[in-house]
């Protein structure tokens, strides 16, 4: 059996050929369909431009896992509708579950590849216009490794206002007949604020050669070089009539508003200026354009353009069980990764080559995403690229034996080493190097972090860097840390230059229970004391803070006031006077410090005691 939407557009002629664009919002309640039309506005209004509208994420399966079939045709036709119908302005990232070492699942039969889950999770929620997969498929379930699974991976998918287009060139993926369960396509389409913006993919059992068939014609149409992209249910049904495939293609349906366009960019950037024409180690780059319609009408208008530079293409391989090696092309390391500032619609940007390129390569890449709003308000984004550059040789430079500068803070919020954090504190690491910061990736040469000495915790955050705005020497990380044990823990920051020159930076901090602000380790030295003292402490929020000094029956003597304390370790002295000047006598005396958060409305107090002793 199947089920189709395809009859119901079967209306010119005695054909089963589409006539009209059709597709299914499959919506069980008000909610449900509050949570699609939101979805849909949010993206129509183009709500949240980004980068991720110029990535297209490719997902390629590989052979059985129990190695009763060996099969190459997935990667192969993923390899051919990336290189040769994808638009050149797009940044194709290829997750290809032959890149990833297998392991037994010890719940089911076979084994299952993490880290290709991991990193296509990853992609999702940093952004991606459009996901594409080929291979075997379940309404549950991508591949039989799971690359997807419903159960484990649908709670982790939290990518609000970046909803891509998911394409399932594979069986069962779209299951929306049955009355008793809901697939994960439908979910992904339902779900509020995060998932699927549509999805494309089969009903029923489908068989390889006509999907990838009707996949690439998806592509041909989806991309066609026209002033306007097509409706997205007008290039479903252009792709059927012209593959022709009836039987397969009937299972093919859209779940989702067949009227929408994808959000492709519509503006493109120009180079007209490289210099040096080639990618040479350690040396400066400096590149220039403008921002044209599609007509190449210069758009003088300002705005940030994103630029993300790649070394040259890797060629990879994997041999199969059966001996067969398959063969296929990876996109180069990044090489930088900035944010340039457009005016009036031209731009430059710099960056230095890193040491680890790949020296006589011929594929070097800059790519570019622009976004901004025009002088009505409107929204726009646009992209370009320029690729075939040659990466290799050694530019003459100075002498660089010093690590780049590491600084580790607190989003949002002031923090000091042997400082307060959350369990779920968000890092701010900031890097800087005159040469610049190393982003190959490249092995022993990443940005890494390691929590309390544990080498099992040691984490490659490399992609996460970005320079600052308009810099190409200093950049910073956002890290969310999760879950972490309360009590102290040591961070290790660990980041190399392009020179590939080391620095490594220690953090101390404390995890507490949050919505609590927290004052510890309160003493004063001297102590006793004969005319001053200086108060310390460590406390959890950026707080103003008083000190109350009182006799030993209780009378309030003095109060120290005006003083703003950050997280972490403070200090504040006192001259051993009393609120009317005069010099206290010798004796023991108690002090209250109370703090009144900066950053929320907490509140918290400690309680010490000291000795005047002349």
């Amino acid at each position: 059996t199947r089920t189709t939407d395809d009859w119901y557009t079967y209306i010119a002629g005695d054909d089963r050929i589409m006539d009209l664009s059709i597709g299914r919002i499959p919506v069980q309640n008000r909610d449900e369909a509050k949570n699609v039309i939101e979805k849909i506005i949010d993206y129509e209004k183009k709500n949240n431009l980004g980068k991720w509208r110029n990535i297209i994420t490719f997902v390629a399966d590989d052979e059985y896992s129990n190695y009763d079939n060996n099969e190459s045709i997935h990667t192969y036709d993923t390899e051919d509708l990336a290189n040769n119908y994808t638009p050149l302005g797009f940044n194709r990232r290829k997750i290809y579950l032959m890149e990833y070492k297998g392991v037994k699942n010890p719940s089911m039969a076979g084994i299952d590849k993490p880290d290709a889950a991991k990193d296509l999770i990853n992609q999702i929620n940093e952004g991606t216009l459009l996901v594409n997969f080929i291979g075997h498929g379940a309404p549950y379930q991508l591949a039989n490794e799971r690359v997807i699974y419903f159960e484990r991976d649908f709670s982790r998918i939290q990518n609000e206002g970046k909803y891509p287009l998911w394409v399932s060139a594979s069986c069962d993926f779209a299951f929306f007949d049955n009355p008793d369960f809901q697939s994960m396509a439908e979910e992904l389409i339902n779900a509020e604020k995060r998932g699927a913006i549509a999805v494309l993919s089969s009903t029923r059992l489908a068989y390889a050669v006509p999907n990838a068939a009707f996949n690439k014609a998806f592509f041909r149409c989806l991309f066609k070089n026209d002033n306007r992209t097509p409706r997205i249910g007008d290039a479903i049904r252009y792709s059927k009539q012209e593959t022709g495939s009836i039987v397969n293609n009937e299972k093919y349906v859209i779940l989702g508003d067949p009227t929408m366009r994808l959000g492709i960019p519509e503006l493109m950037i120009n180079v007209n200026y490289l210099k040096p024409d080639s990618f040479k180690a350690l040396g400066k780059v400096t590149v220039r354009g403008e921002l044209m319609d599609s007509t190449r009408v210069k758009k003088a208008v300002d705005g940030r353009l994103f630029i993300d530079v790649f070394d040259t293409e890797r060629r990879s391989s994997h041999r199969m069980p059966n001996g067969v090696e398959v063969n296929y092309i990876l996109p180069g390391n990044k090489l930088f990764k900035g944010i340039s500032i457009l005016r009036d619609g031209n731009f430059e940007a710099n960056f230095i080559v890193p040491k680890d390129i790949t020296y006589g390569g011929k594929n070097g890449r800059i790519s570019f995403y622009f976004q901004s709003e025009d002088k009505q308000n409107e929204k726009i984004d646009g992209n370009g690229y320029i690729d075939g550059i040659y990466t290799g040789g050694t530019s003459e430079t100075q002498e660089d034996n010093e690590g780049p500068v590491i600084e580790v803070g607190l989003k949002n919020k002031t923090f000091t080493s042997d400082g307060f954090t959350s369990p779920n504190p968000l890092f701010l690491i900031k890097i800087s190097d005159e040469n610049g910061i190393n982003i190959t990736g490249e092995i022993g040469h990443s940005i890494t972090i390691m929590f309390d000495n544990n080498q099992e915790t040691i984490e490659d955050i490399t992609g996460l860097f970005i320079y600052d705005e308009g810099s190409f020497t200093e950049g910073s990380i956002e890290y969310q840390a999760k879950n972490l044990s309360t009590g102290k823990h040591e961070l290790e920051v660990k980041a190399w230059d392009n020179f590939n020159n080391s620095s490594t930076e220690y953090v101390n901090f404390e995890v507490i229970k949050e919505n609590v602000l927290t004052i510890k380790d309160v003493f004063n030295y001297p102590n006793p004391f004969a005319e001053e003292t200086v108060f310390t402490f460590r406390i959890s929020e950026a707080s103003e803070v008083k000190i109350k000094i009182y006799t030993s029956n209780g009378r309030l003597i003095k109060e120290i006031t005006g003083n703003i304390a950050e997280n972490g370790y403070n200090t504040i002295q006192w001259n051993g006077l009393d609120n009317d000047g005069n010099r206290l006598a010798n004796g023991v005396y108690f002090y209250k410090i109370i703090a009144k958060s900066i950053e929320s409305n907490l509140r918290g107090e400690a309680i010490g005691k000291l000795v005047i002793m002349k």
